[in-house]
């Protein structure tokens, strides 16, 4: 088994889901190291293996300016595709376009302004979306 982490630290998270309704199981890696990872999962050419391909670059997902803790795979906007949310320094939004691209909402959502360690998606108000609670990281400003 080949690993797909090409770094030896970094790796903080897998978030697992089906980012394009094939029916395999595709992984998001978040790293306070390197850049972020998504792979694609397929089938072999024989249909006997799943192969991972690292599609990152062609999604319009960037996070490799910095550290990313956690991730989840969720459909946000109920669409029936998973969109992406990881936490970090700097939380992160993307939305899912259908074809295998994503949409980076972080700033038009707020996301944005928030630090988080750990996520947790659930329907908190019972009106049907996802509601969002970050875990965060206690910060003091020291500054007079």
């Amino acid at each position: 088994m080949k690993s797909i982490c090409t770094s030896p630290k970094g790796y903080e998270h897998v978030a697992v889901g089906d980012i394009n309704n094939d029916g395999l199981m595709d992984i998001f890696v978040t790293n306070y190291i390197d850049p972020c990872m998504l792979l694609l999962a397929e089938y072999s050419e024989d249909l006997d293996n799943i192969i991972y391909t690292d599609i990152t670059t062609s999604t319009g997902i960037d996070i490799s300016n910095g550290y990313s803790e956690c991730a989840d795979l969720a459909d946000i906007n109920n669409d029936g595709y998973l969109d992406i949310l990881v936490t970090g320094y700097e939380s992160r939004l993307y939305i899912n376009n259908k074809d295998s691209t994503f949409s980076d909402l972080s700033s038009s959502s707020g996301i944005d302004k928030y630090t988080g360690l750990d996520i947790i998606l659930f329907d908190f108000d019972h009106d049907g979306f996802l509601d969002i609670f970050l875990s965060g990281i206690y910060w003091r400003n020291n500054e007079s």
